[in-house]
């Protein structure tokens, strides 16, 4: 996945992605951004023109998308998962 996208949701911007790899993890279509199905290129323009034709809709994505990494990709969030994932691998190890 790449940065930008994080980049755009720290900057209220509308994200449209690809529904591929590990993007839908971070973008839930229609709640904090649009996907397009990978290689469709009029699904691409269909929500490109939805983003442009409608700016509340815009505003809504950017501002969903803003709280989603702030509440679950901040740096915070990242260290707790990390820890809990090094603590279960100690677990398993013990066993």
């Amino acid at each position: 996945m790449g940065k930008v996208l994080l980049e755009a949701m720290a900057h209220e911007k509308p994200v449209i992605a690809a529904r591929v790899d590990g993007i839908p993890h971070y973008v839930t279509d229609m709640e904090n951004g649009l996907l397009f199905e990978k290689e469709n290129a009029a699904d691409l323009a269909q929500r490109l023109r939805m983003v442009l034709a409608n700016p509340q809709l815009s505003a809504a994505l950017g501002k969903r998308g803003r709280e989603r990494l702030r509440s679950q990709l901040s740096e915070q969030e990242y260290v707790r998962c990390f820890n809990l994932m090094i603590e279960q691998v100690l677990v398993q190890k013990q066993q």
